[in-house]
């Protein structure tokens, strides 16, 4: 009896010790080392899709037998057992071939791809990887979303297709992007591009333009309506810096992986030394990650600037510091596309010149075009939270959600609503610049052509939006610009604005507030701003004189400047 007693009481004591083991420090140290093991380290062997060998540096070499993805008779694919090392001996040089030696159609990410897919002619990646690597509790990257590092990267073999093309296709490694608490069927994917895995670049110009080589990594974001990449598209057009993207369908191991995904660039060092040709920067995310910023000697030194009282902040005071052209504009593209989410993207200083000045990247814009905190807008394009929080500063209040979480701590906040305080030449500097970019670069004719033009790609890839673009983004850019100006009035202390009309140049080319016309034009003007145009010589004709709202006006000029104070009609009478 005693002795049965000292067993069970032995199998009880072995148990506790077990749970406090597994529950104790050393425990998870070692299974994060395990862990790591499963990224590259020779020989590599990454489950059963597919064996690597890494035989001559960090350069890569595939079995010959990959074809065993796929079974020649019956065409079905197999995930589970393509690929072993029992056929072949690593051991013998012979038996393996290195990746560029493989034609891009016979990768297993090509090889199981849908062709009637890729026959509607949109951009697809392809991704096959491990299901192990991707589901295993323990070290699936998927099943793990939330963790992070190097130790949670896996191979993969990707494809990229456009136009019913396959243009490129290598070994990567991937990552989940982000910190994701999403379903797993809708995460961000991060892409990295190594001579480990294959090539260590995205082939040149395949994806995005040249400004982008080198490309060694790539995310792929899920974006509800692509409502941040038709944000960034039109940043991009008033003059913002924004990464390069394009909407695609994601393909995970042969079957279509979520929705609305949009490729686009990696906001990193690789990216500066793209770029600009070296790394040698501060760049800092300005959401999240608050000890690096608290780290930066840099960024505490402008955040103790911006904040202190004692300085006047003029646009030249300012402008020693920081792009202001690149801060107006940001703060012009947040204003205009109504983000309630806006301080995002990364803060950025040249490290070696002794003449650099801060700028912001403008990213993460998917809170635009949607009310978001304020629900009680009868219209998307009536949303005026951003631009209320920039200017009136109003308290932190987490019962509130229409009080923003930084404008009392970013920055670019910081040092806008001091310069509109301070100086009369920035309002004046900022009223100029929302009237160029409404009047000559977010006109009425370019977002009738935008519209088109994107509602023809993302419908292509996601025809369900055909909602959400008709009776979200077409209104939106029909009424913003003029409700903006009525909160510019509102919030930043501008006059009213009336419309100045130019009449009578229907053949003739001009210039107008420095912008390149042909034909009719009308633009809005804050009052007592001022309009000018010009003619070419090559197209003038014999110009006797010009009228505004009737009167006689620069008789024998071809040049007119005119203080808008009134709605405005101006023709030029020829001789």
């Amino acid at each position: 009896m005693r002795h049965h007693i000292l067993i069970i009481f032995s199998i009880a004591a072995l148990i506790a010790l077990g749970a406090a083991v597994e529950n104790a420090g050393v425990y998870r140290d070692f299974k994060s080392q395990l862990q790591k093991i499963t990224l590259p380290s020779p020989p590599l062997q990454f489950r059963s899709i597919w064996t690597i060998l890494e035989k001559l540096g960090h350069e890569l070499n595939y079995p010959k037998e990959y074809q065993k993805l796929q079974d020649r008779q019956t065409g079905n694919f197999n995930l589970k057992d393509s690929i072993s090392l029992d056929s072949t001996n690593p051991g013998h040089a012979e038996n393996w071939r290195p990746h560029d030696d493989i034609p891009m159609g016979q990768y297993p990410s090509s090889l199981i791809m849908d062709q009637e897919a890729v026959a509607r002619g949109v951009p697809i990646l392809s991704v096959v990887a491990d299901e192990y690597d991707l589901f295993d509790p323990m070290t699936g990257i998927i099943a793990n979303r939330t963790e992070k590092g190097k130790s949670w990267e896996r191979p993969c073999f990707i494809s990229y297709y456009n136009q019913g093309e396959l243009l490129f296709a290598t070994g990567a490694g991937l990552r989940i992007h982000g910190f994701s608490r999403k379903p797993p069927k809708s995460l961000p994917l991060r892409f990295y591009f190594r001579s480990l895995y294959g090539y260590d670049q995205f082939k040149p110009g395949a994806l995005f333009s040249e400004v982008s080589v080198p490309l060694r990594q790539i995310i792929a974001r899920r974006e509800p309506n692509f409502r941040n990449m038709l944000a960034m598209d039109l940043a991009r057009r008033i003059g913002c810096l924004t990464p390069e993207y394009l909407p695609a369908l994601i393909y995970l191991n042969g079957s279509k992986y979520g929705d609305s995904y949009v490729l686009i660039e990696h906001l990193n060092d690789k990216w500066l030394q793209s770029r600009y040709g070296h790394d040698h920067f501060v760049l800092l995310r300005t959401t999240g990650h608050k000890e690096q910023r608290d780290k930066s000697p840099e960024y505490q030194k402008l955040l103790k600037w911006a904040n202190d009282g004692a300085v006047r902040m003029t646009m030249q005071e300012v402008g020693k510091r920081v792009d202001i052209d690149n801060l107006c504009r940001w703060f012009m593209s947040q204003f205009y596309t109504a983000g309630y989410d806006m301080y995002q993207g990364p803060v950025i200083l040249e490290k070696k010149n002794p003449d650099a000045k801060w700028f912001w990247i403008n990213w993460d814009m998917d809170a635009s075009f949607t009310n978001g905190v304020e629900p009680e807008k009868a219209h998307v394009w009536e949303k005026e939270n951003n631009i209320r929080n920039v200017m009136l500063n109003p308290p932190r209040d987490r019962s509130d959600e229409k009080t923003a979480r930084y404008q009392n701590e970013d920055p670019r906040a910081i040092l806008f609503r001091r310069m509109h305080q301070d100086d009369p030449e920035f309002r004046t500097y900022f009223e100029r610049l929302y009237m160029d970019v409404m009047n000559h670069k977010l006109t009425p004719q370019y977002l009738e052509a935008w519209f088109e033009r994107q509602s023809r790609i993302l419908l292509a890839i996601q025809p369900e939006e055909r909602t959400y673009l008709e009776e979200s983004i077409r209104p939106f850019i029909t009424h913003r610009a003029g409700y903006l100006r009525g909160l510019m009035q509102k919030y930043f202390g501008s006059e009213a604005s009336f419309s100045c009309t130019l009449e009578g140049l229907e053949n003739t080319r001009t210039i107008i507030d420095g912008f390149a016309h042909e034909g009719p034009y009308t633009g809005w003007y804050f009052k007592g701003s001022t309009i000018t145009v010009a003619i070419p010589d090559t197209d003038a004709r014999a110009i006797d004189h010009w009228t505004v709202n009737g009167k006689k006006s620069n008789a024998g000029s071809l040049d007119l400047k005119h203080v808008v104070d009134a709605t405005t009609t101006i023709r030029p009478v020829f001789k």
